[in-house]
């Protein structure tokens, strides 16, 4: 037999992630301000280890969490490079992008820390924990 006989093809394996996504619930939506300067805010206590669901509104949203209150966001912050292969040091301000009218699931650290955000223009992120 071959090993690919062996694994179960994946249209045959149980969905058992997509069972603790859920859709906002009254009282939980935020939607946030964003400006075009990084605005670092507190991790609410339910999101802490959380799948939250972000949704750019209006323009693009520059995203970072933290472990710690130190969460910024540089929407222009590249790597730095050095050597030959080439090693890459992320940036500090380092950041993720959520395009305008998309949505992205994103994992909170299990601590309580920060995250912070950018826009590209003065917008909306409409934020609800994800999952149960």
């Amino acid at each position: 037999m071959a090993n690919k006989d062996k694994a179960q093809a994946f249209y045959e394996q149980p969905i058992i992630a997509a069972a603790s996504l859920r859709a906002p619930k009254k009282g939980e939506v935020y939607p946030i301000a964003i400006t075009t300067a990084s605005q670092t805010f507190t991790v609410p206590a339910a999101w802490a280890g959380s799948l939250v669901r972000v949704q750019a509104d209006g323009g693009d949203v520059f995203l970072q969490t933290s472990d710690d209150a130190s969460a910024a966001v540089d929407k222009t912050a590249v790597c730095t490079t050095a050597g030959s292969p080439i090693a890459l040091t992320p940036p500090a301000a380092g950041c993720f992008k959520v395009f305008n009218g998309q949505w992205l699931d994103i994992p909170f650290p299990a601590v309580t820390g920060s995250w912070a955000a950018q826009g590209s223009v003065a917008c909306t992120a409409r934020a609800h924990l994800a999952e149960t």
